[in-house]
């Protein structure tokens, strides 16, 4: 078999600058082409390195890994030991989850069995396939690797911001107590026009159990509509000073209301500060605000501006 170190030595190369570049664009890391070149040109020539007997001990995995620092430090800079072990985890990551990525392409898109068994070596009692891979497979696998590991990173951070904004609320209605978990949000910017109220977006499931008949008449065939025809002259008289509609706009769409309660009190702890209010409206929302059951009402951001 023959090999053209020349070749081995630019497809490491750009193999290891992918790898650099992935690296950096996933966890926002400054960097420059000729530090990325001069780290992968690093990886390349150890890679060659190894087809030479008297380099062998270069081999071991100590070895391995400080030649991944040294490309790292020479790629990123040292920022200290936490920044540098990130970049590690994350270039190792890369690295193994685009080698299984253009592996498990390459047996895919075998023509035949034949062209599997050409690659199979019976070599010391053992088998071994060689997997002679184009530039087009890395090149999917690295841009697959790159996706899931973007993705799942976007996931997690999103996952974060959401638990550190869920906050445990209190309401008090027709001298109901209803308790739920609420998200603050600051996309939720819905004032009652006429009293300059903050509108908090609750599930109507929080307040059936205390309240069916009225959940019930409100609700319509439509999802997030109201059917007013169905209130009673008895709920009327019950609810004439405590129900309200709260026109909005969504994207797309125009004339769309909300009905809203006014309740007593609101109050919720958030970054250890207690918020009392009695000026909000609670909005009825029929569908789920959170597909994961999360949270069962949205807080409106005004509510943390100050205590009411």
């Amino acid at each position: 078999m023959t090999v053209y170190i020349d070749i081995m030595f630019m497809r490491e190369f750009i193999f290891d600058a992918l790898l650099l570049s992935i690296t950096a664009w996933l966890i926002k890391l400054k960097w420059s082409w000729w530090k990325i070149g001069l780290a992968s040109m690093l990886g390349a020539l150890y890679t060659i390195a190894l087809f030479f007997p008297q380099l062998s001990f270069m081999f071991h995995f100590s070895f391995k890994v400080l030649t991944s620092v040294f490309m790292l430090l020479i790629a990123f800079g040292y920022k200290g030991l936490h920044h540098l072990l990130k970049n590690l985890i994350v270039f190792y990551l890369i690295s193994f989850l685009a080698g299984g990525v253009t592996t498990g392409l390459y047996y895919l898109f075998l023509p035949t069995a034949n062209a599997f068994w050409k690659q199979v070596l019976l070599m010391n009692d053992g088998i071994y396939a060689v997997i002679q891979t184009s530039f087009l497979y890395l090149i999917i696998g690295f841009s697959i690797a790159a996706f899931l590991v973007y993705k799942t990173v976007t996931l997690r951070k999103k996952q974060q911001l959401i638990e550190h904004n869920l906050v445990n609320v209190n309401i008090t209605l027709k001298g109901e107590q209803l308790n739920c978990i609420a998200l603050i949000d600051t996309g939720n910017q819905l004032y009652d026009p006429l009293t300059r109220m903050p509108v908090v977006i609750v599930e109507a499931k929080l307040l059936e159990p205390s309240f069916p008949e009225l959940v019930a008449a409100l609700k319509s065939n439509e999802v997030s509509a109201y059917n007013f025809s169905k209130l009673s002259d008895e709920l009327l008289d019950i609810w004439q000073t405590k129900i309200k509609i709260i026109p909005f706009r969504s994207v797309n769409k125009d004339g769309q209301f909300i009905v809203a309660l006014k309740p007593e009190k609101l109050v919720f702890i958030h970054n250890e500060q207690v918020f009392t209010t009695n000026k909000v409206l609670l909005g009825i929302d029929y569908g789920h605000l959170s597909s994961e059951r999360k949270y069962q009402a949205i807080l409106h951001p005004a509510l943390i501006s100050s205590d009411s």
